[in-house]
């Protein structure tokens, strides 16, 4: 918002990369992933898929299929055919939260 704004960001206090530049060109490429961390879990989501990992007292792991369930009612994360995708979930976790906490 910042750089939308034309004013100087407060790079202490902010975290990512700004996403200006989509909003010019929206098929421009950004990030394969977005993550969050609420109420004792870290999520990603990709263009088709939520992955959240809670910690703590409740330690469990969920992954939505958005092509076959959008409002996210069927936890697959066990299932064998999802085997490839919870592998590439769990990397891009892993790297959003090395580069979220430095």
């Amino acid at each position: 918002l910042c750089e939308l704004a034309k004013i100087t960001a407060p790079t202490a206090q902010l975290q990512g990369k700004s996403f200006a530049g989509v909003l010019d060109v929206p098929t421009a490429p950004f990030r394969q992933y977005a993550y969050s961390r609420f109420l004792g879990a870290d999520a990603v989501v990709t263009d088709g898929f939520a992955y959240t990992h809670y910690t703590g007292k409740r330690d469990e792991v969920m992954l939505y299929d958005h092509s076959t369930d959008p409002n996210e009612n069927a936890n697959v994360v066990a299932l064998p055919k999802y085997k490839k995708v919870v592998k590439k979930m769990e990397k891009y976790l892993k790297e959003a939260k090395k580069r979220a906490f430095k």
